[in-house]
C-alpha cells in the first residue's frame, strides 16, 4: 500500500473524495503522526502519478488551512512506511526536501520497491558476492 499522510482534516476528506470520485479503492487509519489514508501499490505509474500530483497541491494548501487556523507546523518531517517479513511496519524519518527531491525523478512505486528492496537484504543477508547472486 501507498501512505498518504494528513495533518488537517480538510485536506485528508477532499483526498478522499477525489479517491472516491476516481474509484481508486482506499483505507484510512490515525497513527502518532497524523491520519492515514492508503491506496494500493499496483495501480500504474499514470494513476499513481495523477494521486500524487492531487496529494501534492492539498498539502500545499494544507499550510494556507494551518496558518489560518492560528496554527504553524511545528516540524517539517516526512516518513516512508517500511514493512518488516513478519508484517509489521516502522516510520523511517526522512527529511522532506530529500524526499521530494527523490520523487522528483521516480515514482512513488519505484521509491517503495527500492525501500523492500534495502529492508529485504537487511533482513536476509547474503555474503555471497553480487556476480554469484
Amino acid at each position: 500500500m501507498l501512505e498518504y499522510i494528513f495533518f488537517h482534516d480538510e485536506p485528508r476528506r477532499q483526498f478522499i473524495q477525489y479517491l472516491a470520485k476516481q474509484d481508486i479503492p482506499y483505507a484510512e487509519h490515525n497513527d502518532s503522526m497524523g491520519m492515514i489514508v492508503s491506496v494500493p501499490e499496483d495501480m500504474g505509474e499514470d494513476i499513481e502519478h495523477e494521486i500524487e500530483t492531487r496529494y501534492d497541491e492539498l498539502m500545499e494548501n494544507a499550510e494556507e488551512l494551518l496558518a489560518e487556523d492560528g496554527e504553524q507546523a511545528e516540524k517539517d518531517v516526512a516518513a516512508i512506511t517500511i514493512t518488516l517479513d513478519n508484517g509489521k511496519t516502522a516510520c523511517a524519518s526522512v527529511s522532506p526536501k530529500i524526499l521530494n527531491r527523490i520523487l522528483a525523478v521516480i515514482t512513488p512505486q519505484e521509491l517503495n520497491d527500492l525501500v523492500n528492496s534495502i529492508v529485504s537484504s537487511v533482513q536476509n543477508p547474503d555474503d555471497r558476492s553480487l556476480c554469484k547472486r
